[in-house]
């Protein structure tokens, strides 16, 4: 009896020190959970190609200065859709634009399919869609209002699927950009309407629509 008592002991006490304690246990879940969080804060960092970490680096204040100019003209794009629908539609094109204004902003959807969503985050795919959202700014310049409305709402499209693609980019480095430009863009878009007395300042004049269209084409 007594030997058998040991024996169930000494198996107990072995089960109760192959359990691992709770400071064990909280060191485990420390040591797995850091990888993530370095893979997702500071692990793209390391995969940036040289050229891309070159660009950051060395250009950063160019790259930014672009990014927040682009984040101004995106604010200018995004809140000019909607009142080119409410009243042209209405008042001079007898039709009902408010589907125009629906898929324009919903554009992005297309990006679910990968051979759009790769063209798009390409670099000459970008430079494409960028080049195409400072042309339709001369949208302004244009009379016919069916017309204006097109290359508007295109336009729109457009800087709905840069939005995405930037937000979804590869680099956190990047990413953090896109992200302070537009929340920095968006209250010197308020601050320019001040300075205009206008709405929109790149509409505000034909003088201050080039001036917007040439500063987008020289950056």
């Amino acid at each position: 009896m007594d030997d058998s008592g040991l024996r169930s002991r000494q198996k107990a006490g072995s089960k109760t020190n192959d359990k691992p304690s709770d400071q064990e246990k909280e060191k485990m879940l420390l040591k797995n959970r850091k990888p993530v969080a370095e893979n997702y804060e500071f692990g793209d960092v390391q995969k940036l190609p040289i050229n891309v970490q070159d660009i950051i680096e060395k250009k950063f204040l160019r790259l930014f200065i672009w990014e927040l100019f682009f984040g101004y003209i995106f604010w200018t794009i995004f809140f000019g859709i909607g009142p080119m629908v409410m009243f042209f539609p209405m008042v001079k094109l007898a039709i009902d634009g408010y589907e125009v204004l629906i898929l324009s902003l919903a554009s992005p959807i297309i990006l679910s399919i990968s051979l759009v969503n790769s063209i798009a985050e390409s670099n000459v795919g970008k430079l494409l869609i960028r080049i195409f959202v400072i042309i339709s700014l001369l949208s302004f310049q244009i009379e016919e209002p069916v017309i204006r409305l097109f290359i508007l709402s295109c336009g729109t499209c457009a800087v709905m699927i840069d939005l995405c693609t930037s937000l979804n980019s590869r680099y956190y480095a990047y990413r953090s950009i896109v992200v302070w430009t537009l929340t920095i863009s968006f209250f010197l878009f308020l601050s320019l309407r001040v300075c205009f007395s206008s709405i929109m300042p790149a509409w505000s004049s034909v003088t201050a629509n080039l001036v917007h269209f040439l500063i987008g084409l020289v950056m």
